[in-house]
């Protein structure tokens, strides 16, 4: 909007700054510039100059301008509109994820929303993408849906039986592929970092992991109450060995579930258990129960004691939440399909440097390996659908 309007003030400038300007104007457009201000005033113009995006006015003003040749006969196939859709379609995507003053992370979320986030456990905003943006999300996890399994570094699909039919139930290890809308690019390092930053008290955080959960219509799978508990690997100097370590704090790993669809309780929303992340690792028997060491037990809990809380988002919202929120879901029972994008970003101290190189160096040769065969063929040991062992 700032770009159109500098159509007006390049016009004003231009007419101060130049001397044959203003008599080159057309008489329809000097008698426009007495209402829009006039030729500039010296300190009008000076304060232009100043701004960072004057250059571009004035760059668009003089196209514009060049453009305007009465009697030009342009031949095919330029003389159609067809032929400039696929420049004003790279024009467009080129403007997508950029830093904008409207969705600083300071403008969208509140110091009340995080305390909230803090007491509560989680938060969900709505309006941290642009319109255009949240329409890539479709196309962009139908990119992801296609891409060809590596069993080297990702993507890694699993599958369950949905109504006979073979269907997605995950798809990991993706954004480090090149696509057209520079979307994984952006989950690498864009605006929700930030968020997460700000939420975080100003702690550096960095992509650990990348998932899309698809429940398909017609009773896709959900998934069984747990906590997450994510790990960082450290490598042995000598060996090069991974070595798998549990974070057992919540600020430790933010889970950021995007609905690329809206998410209803019908199509199995998220539920979550409000304020038990500040509880520790609850161990009751649903919940992760690998062996660890140091664990904190606070608490002790059963599903049914716990107050779950369904949360639905709007399309294109993101549900943020830690390492330890209790959250589980249920199947699709709506007749849409239902898909979610999940960026996990973990605490950069933390994890250390190349994390998400060591995370999917670690799941290739261990769950992900032969088909995700350590997991019968399933997203997680969570997942309720009936899943589908690919063959290798």
């Amino acid at each position: 909007a700032k770009l159109v309007e500098g159509h007006v003030q390049a016009k004003r400038y231009l007419c101060f700054s130049e001397e044959e300007y203003y008599s080159k104007l057309s008489a329809g457009s000097k008698f426009t510039l007495k209402h829009q201000g006039g030729v500039m005033t010296e300190k009008e113009a000076a304060d232009f100059a100043k701004d960072p995006e004057a250059k571009t006015m004035l760059a668009m003003r003089t196209w514009d301008e060049r453009a305007k040749v009465v009697g030009l006969v342009i031949p095919p196939p330029l003389n159609t509109f067809d032929s400039y859709a696929a420049m004003m379609s790279k024009g467009l995507r080129s403007s997508l994820w950029v830093d904008r003053t409207f969705l600083a992370p300071e403008k969208i979320i509140s110091d009340e929303q995080i305390r909230s986030f803090q007491d509560e456990g989680y938060i969900v905003l709505e309006n941290w993408l642009t319109e255009a943006e949240k329409d890539v999300l479709s196309e962009y996890a139908d990119f992801v849906t296609n891409l060809p399994s590596c069993s080297k570094n990702g993507p890694f699909h699993t599958y369950e039986s949905i109504e006979g039919k073979k269907c997605l139930s995950r798809t990991e290890g993706f954004a480090h592929m090149e696509d057209e809308w520079n979307l994984g690019k952006f989950l690498m390092s864009g605006r929700l970092k930030q968020i997460i930053k700000r939420l975080r008290g100003g702690r550096e955080v960095v992509l650990l992991k990348d998932k899309i959960n698809y429940k398909f219509k017609g009773g896709s799978g959900g998934y069984r109450p747990h906590q997450d508990l994510y790990y960082s690997l450290k490598e042995d100097r000598t060996s090069g060995k991974l070595e798998q370590v549990r974070m057992l704090e919540d600020w430790e790993a933010n889970v950021c579930m995007i609905a690329v669809d809206e998410m209803t309780v019908s199509n199995g929303c998220p539920h979550l258990a409000p304020k038990m992340h500040s509880k520790g690792w609850l161990q009751y028997d649903d919940m992760l129960s690998a062996p660890l060491k140091n664990i904190r037990v606070e608490d002790k809990k059963t599903k049914d004691s716990m107050q779950w809380k369904s949360v639905e988002i709007p399309r294109g919202g993101v549900l943020i939440y830690g390492n330890m929120m209790p959250h589980m879901s249920e199947a699709n029972k709506s007749n849409k399909n239902r898909r979610a994008l999940f960026p996990i970003y973990c605490d950069k101290e933390s994890v250390g440097d190349n994390a998400r190189d060591k995370y999917y160096r670690w799941e290739a040769q261990n769950r992900r390996k032969n088909n995700s065969a350590l997991c019968k063929g399933k997203a997680n040991r969570f997942f309720m659908g009936k899943a589908i062992q690919a063959s290798s």
